[in-house]
């Protein structure tokens, strides 16, 4: 009878014995089930998360997915301080063109050639820069396929840099415009096929949306054609023109329209979508389909693009009235040898307006 209290105690002492071993092993293996993190740390969950990238590395997002850079997604904190470095704050920028004999941009100007004058008031310029660089480049084609499909192949062999490039059709099959062609530098892409359409409020919109996406600095905007007209559009459908020369006047995009006459005349339904070229720092031209004005005028554009004057300078009119600014450029004492000069910039600019808190 006195040997059973014995046999409790080894039996316990045993199992003791067991039971710490057992921890011992299992923390030295890290505390966590097969396929766990290691370090005794809890395991999670990867179904439905992004995969983590290295501390100091960049993974850019891919080209035209919806809510990249900054859309979608809250700002960092790395982000803002980059936003509020960024020595343009606050400033007024300007993309200005020269041209002078066929066209041709010209070089060699300086800071001290230029008057930019806001509501008649002469402003300081504060940047200047000059910019001879690659374009990142969006074509929206509107006019028929047989008349415009080699425009944008001439526009980049007439630049004297390798741009990228894409290419919007807007038929209104879906409303809205299709990217046929994503960002690219391959020219033998700049020649597909594509359905007829037209120029649209909407598909100037998905151009200036997808701009955002660009490598390089300079950013330009094709329309090649007139609007959509007859079945191919409802009344009161897609986005306000005027909405759209508004976000257009924001972005420092410059938007050239080369508009087609079917009659030959000089005559043009634009859908309003042509106001917003001289807005942008972009001209308007007139084309006939019969002729190969559609390529010339893609030409011109491009030559006067080969070199362009970059400049900032912060207004005399702090005023944040939401109001719009008019902006007028010149140039003084140029080369004798330039000759007569072509001087442009955008027209203006809408200031942000102040939203008091009630």
């Amino acid at each position: 009878m006195l040997q059973l209290p014995s046999l409790r105690t080894g039996a316990v002492a045993s199992a003791v014995f067991l039971l710490t071993c057992t921890i011992l092993t299992y923390g030295q293996r890290g505390g966590a089930p097969s396929g766990g993190s290691r370090g005794g740390q809890a395991p999670t969950s990867t179904r439905g998360t992004q995969p983590t990238q290295p501390r100091g590395t960049s993974m850019p997002p891919p080209r035209g997915a919806r809510g990249t850079n900054g859309r979608g997604r809250e700002v960092t904190p790395e982000e803002q301080e980059k936003r509020d470095l960024d020595p343009t704050n606050g400033m007024v920028v300007a993309y200005i063109t020269v041209t002078g004999k066929d066209h041709a941009s010209i070089a060699g100007l300086k800071r001290d050639n230029f008057k930019i004058t806001e509501d008649k008031v002469e402003q300081e310029i504060e940047l200047f820069s000059v910019e001879n660089g690659p374009l990142s480049v969006g074509f929206v084609l509107g006019a028929p396929p047989f008349e415009s499909r080699g425009v944008p192949l001439v526009f980049l062999k007439a630049t004297p840099f390798l741009n990228e490039f894409f290419l919007i059709n807007d038929n209104h099959r879906p409303p809205g415009g299709t990217v046929i062609q994503a960002f690219t530098n391959d020219l033998t892409k700049a020649t597909m096929t594509y359905l007829p359409g037209g120029v649209t409020a909407d598909s100037i919109y998905l151009g200036l949306e997808y701009l955002k996406e660009a490598a390089n600095k300079r950013k330009v905007l094709v329309l090649v054609g007139g609007t959509l007209s007859g079945d191919d559009v409802q009344p009161g459908s897609g986005l306000d023109p005027a909405y759209v020369e508004r976000v257009a006047t924001k972005q420092q995009v410059q938007v050239y329209s080369i508009l087609t006459s079917n009659d030959g005349g000089d005559a043009v339904d634009d859908g309003g979508t042509s106001f917003i070229s001289p807005l942008t720092g972009g001209r308007n031209y007139l084309a006939t389909p019969v002729s190969f004005s559609l390529e010339a005028f893609a030409t011109e554009i491009a030559k006067g693009l080969a070199v362009q004057y970059y400049v900032a300078y912060r207004s005399t009119n702090p005023a944040p009235d939401g109001k719009w600014r008019k902006i007028r450029v010149s140039v003084i004492d140029p080369p004798e040898s330039a000759g007569k000069l072509d001087v442009w910039t955008k027209e203006g600019y809408y200031v942000d307006k102040d939203k008091k808190k009630k």
